[in-house]
This record gives structure tokens, C-alpha cells and sequence, in this order.
């Protein structure tokens, strides 16, 4: 038996596809653990599953794993694991549909986004939904979504602050192009406050099941985690991707210039993400291959 420590990026987009590693894994008979650091939606789960916690890095004084993976994207953390004499991995999320196979000494292995499921959604959702399903069904309108709040740690940049002049430029944009329909979502509720008075193709809401937006959508706007750009790639809704520094440089100019471009470029996009999602999902059968190359690699470092 060995023992294995996740330390993931505590977005549901990064933890989800370790999720399944993790638990075949321990379904193997090996003991396997997430750091606190690494608390998503998915803990009281894996906690039932039978998946530890430790305490980052407290706990490394009484214990030491035979193998973290350690997400790619916290990279800062590897001077700890050396400090600790900790062998550890790096884990990180394909989004490409390069196949990558696994090598004996190679220092990163990755996973394929897996869109998430969270809990069943509202009555007041539904009625959102229901209301959404009415504009959509008039053809000359365009259904555009705002994530701009992503991920946690992003929200510490993207504070309303922060995207103001993004969304200030949404609302010019909603005033040129009444085809338009955005749907802003925001975890602050001052948002509205500062966009008053809003133009009647804006909504502004607060709405956690993409999974039953995204359909009706017909692009996005979002940020750079891979969070809602897993999900708008597995519900085939075309994205526009910007970094909190475009955000803050955003125009209404070049902000229209984008949606014309991905509207241009609508259907072509849509069966890249086709082909993307086919890829990842194949890539996921693989993972019963990935857990038991991580073992094997664990017992053969333990013979030398």
C-alpha cells in the first residue's frame, strides 16, 4: 500500500479531473489524500469516498506520501516538496487534443477536462431558464453570456473595480446592438449598482448551473480559467477568452470587434470544440492506464 497527495488549484475546473484518478487510485488498496489547500465543492465527497485530508504544510512533519502530484499551476510550491524530501509529480489539464503518453521519467502528467455536476438547480433558475428559452427563440437575437468573475483566485483580481470598464463596455455594446442579449453573471452584488441604469438586453444574475445556461447561449465572454472554459467547450458554446490585463484595457470598440469576429467564425469553432470534446472524452478512458502507471512508477522508485 502507498500513499499518493493531491495538490490541486481549488477550482472545480482543476479538481474535477483528478477526482476520478484519486479515487481509482484508492480503489487499488493505496491510501490517497488532498491537501486543505485544494477545498472545492468536491471535498465532502471524496471525504466519503474515503479520500484523506492533510494540512498544508503542517502535516508534512509526521507525514510524508511516496507521491504528490502537484498541479502544474502552482508551480511555487515545489521549493516545500524539496524541503520536505517529498518526491512529487506535476499534474496538469490537457486542452489540446495532442495525445501525450506516458513516459518513464516524465516530470508532468496530464488529464482532460471534465465538465462538473453540481447540485439541482432552483425555482428561481428555472424561471430564469424558462425566460432565456423565450429570447432564444427568436432567431435574430444572439445570446451572449459574461463570466468574468471566473475562479477564486481570479475574483481577487476581477473585483467590480476591476471590470468596470469591461462592463461599461458591454453596456455601450448592449445599446448599439439591441439584437443582442447579455447575460452578465457576478458574485458582487454592487455590479448592478454601478451599471444603473441598465439597457433592457442586459441581465445581470447570479446563477451556479452553467450546464443548463450555456445550451441557450450563443457565445461567451470569460476569463482565463479553465473552470467555464471546460464547460463552454462540452456544451459546444464558442468563448472569447481575456486576461484580467485586457480587462482592463477593454473598449467598446474592440469588445464589439470581438463578438463580430467569434459570430464570423461561429460554426467552425463549434466543431472544433466537437472534435476537442471526442478527444477528451476518449482520453478519459485512459485513466485506469494513468493510475496504474502512477503505482508502478511509485513501487520502482521504492526498489532502487
Amino acid at each position: 500500500m502507498f500513499e499518493f497527495l493531491f495538490d490541486i488549484k481549488p477550482d472545480a475546473g482543476n479538481v474535477c479531473p483528478t477526482t476520478r484518478l484519486a479515487c481509482l487510485i484508492s480503489e487499488r488498496g493505496n491510501k490517497v489524500y488532498y491537501t486543505d489547500t485544494s477545498d472545492s465543492v468536491f471535498t465532502t465527497g471524496l471525504l466519503r469516498k474515503g479520500i484523506g485530508r492533510i494540512i498544508y504544510p503542517h502535516d508534512f512533519r509526521w507525514f510524508t506520501p511516496h507521491l504528490a502530484l502537484l498541479d502544474y499551476q502552482l508551480q511555487d510550491k515545489q521549493q516545500v516538496y524539496n524541503e520536505y524530501d517529498i518526491n512529487y509529480l506535476f499534474i496538469a489539464i490537457n486542452k489540446t487534443d495532442r495525445k501525450i503518453d506516458l513516459m518513464p521519467e516524465m516530470p508532468v502528467v496530464t488529464l482532460p477536462p471534465i465538465p462538473y455536476k453540481l447540485l439541482p438547480q432552483g425555482a428561481k433558475d428555472d424561471d430564469f431558464i424558462d425566460k432565456l428559452t423565450e429570447i432564444k427563440e427568436d432567431r435574430s437575437r444572439t445570446v451572449i453570456i459574461g463570466l468574468l468573475e471566473d475562479e477564486e483566485e481570479e475574483r481577487k483580481v476581477n473585483t467590480p473595480s476591476h471590470t468596470e470598464s469591461f462592463y461599461k463596455a458591454i453596456k455601450q455594446s448592449a445599446s448599439i446592438h439591441p439584437q443582442y442579449q447579455f447575460i452578465l453573471l457576478t458574485n458582487h452584488g454592487e455590479v448592478e449598482t454601478r451599471l444603473f441604469s441598465l439597457p433592457p438586453n442586459i441581465a445581470i444574475y447570479r446563477l451556479p448551473r452553467l450546464q443548463a445556461l450555456l445550451p441557450l447561449c450563443d457565445m461567451a465572454l470569460i476569463t482565463g480559467g479553465i473552470t467555464h472554459w471546460t464547460e463552454c467547450t462540452f456544451a459546444h458554446v464558442p468563448m472569447a477568452e481575456f486576461t484580467p490585463q485586457e480587462i482592463n484595457k477593454i473598449t467598446p470598440v474592440k469588445l464589439d470587434r470581438q463578438i463580430i469576429d467569434l459570430l464570423a467564425n461561429r460554426e467552425y469553432i463549434i466543431e472544433r470544440q466537437k472534435h476537442l470534446c471526442a478527444f477528451f472524452e476518449s482520453e478519459s478512458e485512459r485513466m485506469n492506464e494513468i493510475a496504474d502507471w502512477l503505482i508502478n512508477r511509485v513501487k520502482q522508485k521504492r526498489q532502487l
